[in-house]
């Protein structure tokens, strides 16, 4: 899952842009030390970017974009939508607006927020996913046991 992440390849001055829009929302103490760190070696970022394109398009995983729903005050998307998509890749990603800036769009003030619900539910879509996949019958938050024994490491457990 991808919260408002670039994955279309930039140039220098773009992701040197992203990087100044991030580091500003830390305030002007940690600026300059913010954004020494955020330089990036771009031959390893390539590579990274190549190798991960490369086990997406041989179906080894799939990726969730969340996409930022709201600007932020004073500065506007930081990752825009189109940045937010990998092109050409077909049925191994979905693409979901969170109504949420940059900032918000992974914090939830309790479990009933819309946005926590919207990734939870992309959670679970995925969970079941790989039951089918496993043949995993996973126990209801109502039940005291399934018609399956659950495996001895559940991938993992959503609330």
């Amino acid at each position: 899952m991808f919260f408002g992440t670039p994955h279309l390849r930039s140039n220098k001055a773009n992701l040197a842009e992203i990087a100044t829009q991030i580091t500003s929302l830390a305030g002007k103490a940690s600026h300059t030390n913010l954004a020494s760190s955020i330089k990036l070696d771009f031959e390893i970022l390539d590579n990274i970017h190549t190798d991960f394109l490369r086990l997406l398009r041989l179906g080894q995983f799939y990726i969730h974009n969340f996409i930022e729903g709201k600007l932020m005050a004073g500065i506007g998307k930081i990752v825009e939508d189109y940045s937010s998509k990998i092109p050409d890749i077909t049925g191994m990603q979905i693409h979901e607006v969170i109504d949420g800036d940059h900032r918000s769009m992974n914090r939830y003030s309790t479990a009933q927020d819309a946005r926590y619900r919207k990734v939870i539910s992309a959670l679970r879509h995925y969970m079941n996913k790989l039951d089918k996949k496993h043949g995993i019958e996973r126990m209801c938050d109502n039940c005291e046991q399934s018609s399956k024994e659950l495996p001895a490491k559940p991938y993992f457990s959503v609330p």
